[in-house]
Order: C-alpha cells, then structure tokens, then sequence
C-alpha cells in the first residue's frame, strides 16, 4: 500500500519538500497583511498575487503547493460582510490557485527533469488563528469538543471536496483539537489524506501544554491521517515528523518531510524541516521560523518524538 508521499519519498532519499512562508513572498511585493484574515485577505484583493507565489516555490523545488486558506474562515469572512455562498467560493478558490500555479509549472516541460507531478495541500489552521491574537500558540479558547469540532466542519467540508490531493492541518496547539480534528475526518466519507501539525513550545510539549506524544497519538486513529508532525513556535526548534500509516516510513527511519517557516510579520509558523525560499539560494537564520532554506541540504538535523522516558515515541497503531 502506498500514500501520496510514496513517490517523493523512493526518489528523493526519503525527502519531501514543502513550499515556504505564502505572507512573507506576499509582502515582498508589497502587500499588507495586517488584517484578521491575514493572507486570505489576498483571496479577496489580489488573488493573481498568491499564485504567483505558488507558482514561484513549485520553480523553486516545492513537491507540495499550500493553499492560502489557513486563516480563511466562514467567521471571518463575514466580518467583512462576505456571504456564504462567496466564502465557500473563495475557499475553493485558494485551493484552484494552487492547482493553475502547479499546471502552469508542469506545462512547461523544461521544469519537468528530476522532478514528480506536485501536491496540492488545503491548508486549515486551528480555531486560534481565525481569533488574530496569537492563541494557536497558547490554545487556551475555553471551548469544549463539540464546539470545537462546530467551528472546523464547514470549512473542512468545502476544502475536503476542493479537489486538493492533502489537507495540511496547522498549528494544532492541543489535544483536545486534535481529537476534534479526527472526529471530523471520521465524518467525510473517503476524506483526502491529511497530515496534523502541533503547534509546540519545546520538543516535547504542545503550546497547550500536553505532552507531543499524547497529541501524536490522539491524531494516529484516523485512517485519513498519513503523518504527525511538530510545528514550533520557537525560533530554531527543532521540527520532528512522524508517519502514521503502515506504508509510511518507520520511527527509526531518517525519512522526513522537510520545510521550513511558513510566516509573515505577525507569526511564526515553522513547519517540519527545510523548504525552499523563492530567488534565494541560501539559508538566512531570522526570526520567521528560523530560516527559509533553498534545497533540502540546508535542513536541520532531523529529530525522533519521544515519549515521557525519553525514548522514541512508537504508538501500538504503527
């Protein structure tokens, strides 16, 4: 049995790059992001914009396009007096962006050698997000399962049947929205595969402050879950990837999905290990989440989750 990955993974050394930070390419050409909808405000104002920049990491090595959805909200929308009708519209849209900037690269078939047909990822960010104030780093929203798992149904709905090949859950600061998270992916009838990000403040507990290991596990019952991974709201922290299906690699194994910050000014969004920046080919420590890096020999050292006595995590599921 194989997942999405698969390919990537036998040809590359185990390695899947992801693309880099949407906001930070999108303030270099000089678009404002400080708004409640962060990069999807771009969606609304200069969609052209955005897959642009997709396009641009796809040249750049990126095997998965992330679409600018992860702050896009129903809420949010509506505070801008968009109905729902064009909120659903504009969902679908970040994913098509995704999809014409990959058609657009893949059509050119200079860009072809060495090279295997691109991922689309929906991007969904956790319930702090959509609030602007930096709570998917402490994910103390007070708010129970079921209203958890109320906020995340209608955008997953539209995104799961986007046409995307993943959904990219990010910056899941706590248990608890993980288990909303798996609740939900048990809804869809044959959801896309999905891989889970925590949003964590040391290697080894989540920003909530439960253990990494005990979120891992939270998120491994979900047959639609194909990889966990750490996603640190510290600059320089180390980003461990873990793979949730029997055709996944082993926790011994070195394979990883790398990347690295997908931020703007206001956040810090670091994902598994190494990915590439646009036009640049060296790596540049900072404060977006530790650095961008042109090519998957600039990542860090690569990491095993552990659990409480240290040892690596192996939940009983792999």
């Amino acid at each position: 049995m194989s997942s999405v990955f698969s390919p990537f993974l036998a040809s590359r050394a185990g390695v899947v790059i992801l693309d880099g930070g949407l906001a930070t390419e999108l303030e270099r050409r000089g678009l404002e992001l400080l708004d409640p909808l962060w990069s999807a405000k771009i969606l609304v104002e200069a969609h052209e914009e955005i897959e642009a920049v997709h396009y641009e990491y796809f040249r750049a090595g990126a095997d998965v396009g992330t679409s600018a959805s992860y702050q896009a909200t129903f809420a949010g929308f509506a505070a801008r007096g968009i109905g729902t009708r064009e909120s659903e519209r504009l969902l679908r849209l970040s994913v098509e962006l995704v999809e014409r900037a990959r058609e657009r690269f893949w059509s050119d078939l200079a860009n072809r050698p060495g090279r295997i047909f691109p991922l689309v990822a929906a991007s969904i960010g956790c319930y702090g997000a959509s609030l602007h104030d930096g709570s998917e780093y402490r994910g103390d929203y007070g708010l129970s399962l079921p209203e958890l798992i109320e906020f995340h149904r209608p955008r997953l709905r539209v995104l799961a049947d986007s046409g995307a090949d993943v959904l990219a859950f990010e910056t899941i600061p706590s248990k608890l929205e993980a288990e909303a998270v798996v609740a939900l992916l048990e809804e869809i009838p044959s959801p896309p595969p999905a891989w889970v990000s925590f949003s964590c403040l040391s290697e080894v507990d989540v920003c909530h402050g439960e253990p990494l290991f005990e979120c891992f596990a939270a998120a491994g019952p979900s047959e639609a879950v194909v990889a966990v991974a750490e996603s640190t709201a510290l600059p320089r922290a180390s980003c461990p990837v873990s793979w949730n299906r029997p055709e996944g690699p082993p926790r011994s194994s070195s394979r990883s999905i790398r990347t690295a910050g997908r931020s703007g000014t206001r956040r810090n969004r670091s994902g598994f290990q190494a990915k590439p920046r646009p036009r640049s080919k060296t790596s540049h420590p900072s404060g977006d989440g530790g650095g961008l890096a042109s090519s998957a020999a600039a990542a860090a050292r690569r990491l095993k989750p552990s659990g409480p006595s240290g040892q690596p995590f192996q939940p009983s599921k792999l």
